[in-house]
């Protein structure tokens, strides 16, 4: 994405006399580019996106995304809308970014709670997996590092 492009998309979310042309723009990005664009964008313009934008299309950019960003954007929406994005995307990638989620502020509870039982489901068992899988490469590291001391004494 170059700068006149990105000034063009700016010009429209400012304008906002034309959704059509809008639409028809970010219709011809691909949803790489489209998250390149976000980065540069301030929240209200992202929300101003948010509104144009599907669920589906929304999903496809934050699959571009690493995990912070993604939920730092998924924030930027109201539960309804973030819980159905999350339906949308991949489980593993729902379950990265429900992951980085604030366990403190019940975040991914209420995320959880707004999305349909099968992705749901899909999505608990795919973060237990991960969850399994960080606590299995602890155990080996920390077994690891033991053995290595206990044949270095």
């Amino acid at each position: 994405m170059n700068e006149k492009q990105l000034l063009k998309l700016k010009e429209l979310l400012h304008g906002r006399s034309n959704n059509d042309e809008l639409i028809e723009l970010l219709d011809s990005y691909h949803p790489y580019d489209l998250s390149l664009i976000f980065q540069e964008l301030d929240a209200r313009e992202r929300q101003e996106l948010y509104e144009v934008l599907s669920e589906e299309a929304i999903a496809s950019i934050f699959e571009y995304l690493d995990e912070e960003q993604a939920a730092f954007y998924l924030q930027e929406l109201s539960f309804s809308q973030g819980a159905d994005v999350l339906n949308e995307m991949a489980p593993d990638d729902a379950a990265d970014v429900l992951d980085v989620l604030d366990e403190e502020s019940n975040t991914k509870e209420d995320y959880l709670n707004q999305m349909d039982e099968e992705n749901k489901e899909t999505l608990i068992a795919n973060i237990d997996y991960i969850i399994r899988k960080e606590l299995k490469d602890f155990v080996f590291n920390f077994i690891d590092n033991f053995t290595f001391v206990i044949f270095w004494l």
